[in-house]
């Protein structure tokens, strides 16, 4: 079923705001001048053709995720400092750097998506819009980037506080319309290896509420459509499958997590046991040749 999948889950399961443990720092990335230059120079002709096209150019700090751990149905993330300069230099246009460098060499930027169902039993499908630098034109689900200055609780990142900011924003969603929000897990971009945490929502407003109040608001320009599928089994396997090729890698990953929870398919749940043991071998195999 994953033949040729363009993300990887890294672990799944539910995770409440307090089994999400962040331990923070101000680690960074490792830098050389011919990657900072290479950075630079990739910085440069991405807003060129940005300002060239109208398009939405972010800057500025993320959380880059050093490493996670699962403890006890604990979810630990090791976060450090990013910036999106350099997860545009590293991750989003030169992935062949880890193979050549390492991990550390990778900005690694932390982002959190989102399956979210309405009061009607409907998951929210967003179409990217042209303009924005990520997966522009694809079929996406809510989310963004955890944010040091600004998604943070007594200054430590707060995963969930980015999440709920982002269905604020871009969907209009109100903090006190989210009747359940819960981190799900961990996947990675398989092609630019990009980290997102991924939750699953429920709200108490309708689709077509949700459609309302975006066009009251029209403060975000990140979606050029929404659309909703039934949450259910049948329909939200005839959209992953249908359109596989449409659909953001950690979006696909987000809705497949959202459907290995609800019990839907527990063969998909075997297959991801079985590379969690397989991966969890092959780490060990690197650290002791490391230490040999």
């Amino acid at each position: 079923m994953f033949r040729r999948r363009k993300f990887e889950i890294e672990t799944h399961g539910l995770y409440p705001r307090d089994k999400v443990i962040v331990h923070d720092s101000a680690e960074h990335m490792m830098m050389t001048p011919k990657l900072r230059d290479l950075i630079e120079e990739e910085w440069q002709k991405k807003e060129a053709r940005m300002v060239k096209r109208e398009g939405l150019f972010f800057s500025g700090d993320l959380c880059r995720l050093n490493r996670y751990e699962v403890r006890e149905n604990e979810l630990h993330l090791f976060l450090g400092r990013t910036h999106f300069k350099e997860l545009l230099g590293t991750n989003l246009s030169h992935p062949i750097i880890h193979k050549l460098l390492g991990e550390e060499y990778m900005s690694n930027g932390l982002g959190v998506r989102a399956a979210i169902c309405t009061h009607d039993e409907k998951i929210i499908i967003c179409q990217r819009s042209e303009k924005v630098m990520e997966a522009a034109g694809y079929y996406h689900l809510c989310g963004g980037y955890v944010k040091p200055s600004k998604h943070h609780r007594r200054g430590i990142p707060d995963p969930y506080l980015s999440m709920e900011s982002y269905m604020e924003e871009e969907l209009g969603i109100s903090k006190e319309s989210i009747r359940r929000l819960v981190c799900s897990g961990l996947a990675v971009n398989s092609e630019t290896l990009k980290p997102e945490l991924m939750f699953e929502a429920e709200i108490d407003l309708t689709f077509r509420k949700v459609l309302v109040n975006m066009a009251k608001a029209a403060r975000d320009f990140t979606h050029s459509e929404l659309f909703g599928i039934m949450a259910q089994k049948t329909s939200l396997r005839g959209f992953l499958v249908a359109n596989k090729r449409k659909i953001a890698p950690t979006g696909q990953a987000c809705l497949w997590i959202y459907g290995i929870e609800k019990g839907y398919w527990p063969e998909v749940r075997k297959g991801i046991l079985k590379r969690y043991a397989e991966r969890k071998l092959r780490r060990k195999a690197d650290e002791n040749r490391g230490r040999s």
